[in-house]
């Protein structure tokens, strides 16, 4: 099973479990050759799932909101970490004064893709768009998208 699209904590989680899997094989194979002492399946199992319910503390990656990752991260007995929920909060626009035009302009980037984008939107008192402007951005964050908004905004203006 491939780990693409699976959350931080699970891919964390199997890591453990693949690495525990390997070393505890290797043990008892180990200790079937070299002392006799045959390998007990179900022992085994517990002390991979042990292992892996321990190390799952040390996870630092949060859990997808889905299902199937919380089915798995709960079969190793580990502990969730949901995703923190966005806060969401409320923006009221204001007219500017009677006669002036108004510039609300935005810069966003996406570190997952390293796409940049900046827009802007000149209002007149009454709220009516008298022009827009937008473009992607080759920069490395989200305050140089901010900064070429706003000096595309004054080159406007």
């Amino acid at each position: 099973m491939g780990l693409a699209g699976r959350s931080p904590q699970l891919c964390e989680l199997w890591v453990a479990c693949f690495c525990s899997t390997l070393w505890f094989i290797w043990h008892s194979r180990n200790k079937a050759r070299y002392e006799g002492i045959e390998p007990n399946v179900s022992r085994v199992q517990r002390l991979i799932v042990g292992c892996v319910n321990g190390s799952s503390c040390l996870a630092s990656g949060p859990m997808n909101n889905m299902i199937q990752d919380l089915r798995v991260v709960k079969r190793f007995g580990a502990s969730c970490r949901p995703r923190r929920v966005p806060r969401i909060t409320e923006v009221h626009w204001n007219s500017p004064p009677y006669g002036w035009i108004k510039i609300n302009t935005d810069g966003a980037w996406k570190s997952t893709s390293n796409e940049a984008g900046y827009g802007g939107v000149f209002r007149d008192h009454r709220g009516i768009v008298i022009g827009a402007f937008c473009s992607n951005l080759d920069i490395p964050s989200s305050l140089d998208a901010e900064v070429v908004a706003v000096i595309k905004a004054i080159d406007l203006a």
